[in-house]
């Protein structure tokens, strides 16, 4: 007994769906920059080279990361939780 597999009809978009898509595309092309930088913020990957306070020399060489973004979000993510 052989296996038939069934003809699906082919899916495709209307013009307007595609419209739809390629405009949601490039508005999010437009903002994939700074996306990427507030992604990297919130997940401590983003080096802080300038404090904007007064640093020793001793200390140029010092970079810092800060998690700060994802403690707050994460606060508030978890304040609106619902339970189930």
């Amino acid at each position: 007994m052989a296996a038939t597999i069934p003809e699906l009809p082919l899916l495709s978009l209307s013009p307007d769906e595609q419209d739809l898509i390629t405009a949601l595309r490039t508005d999010l092309m437009q903002h994939r920059c700074r996306l990427e930088l507030l992604d990297s913020y919130f997940h401590g990957e983003q080096l802080v080279r300038d404090l904007g306070i007064s640093i020793p020399p001793q200390l140029q060489g010092l970079h810092t990361v800060i998690g700060g973004p994802r403690i707050g979000v994460e606060a508030l993510e978890q304040r609106l939780e619902l339970e189930a």
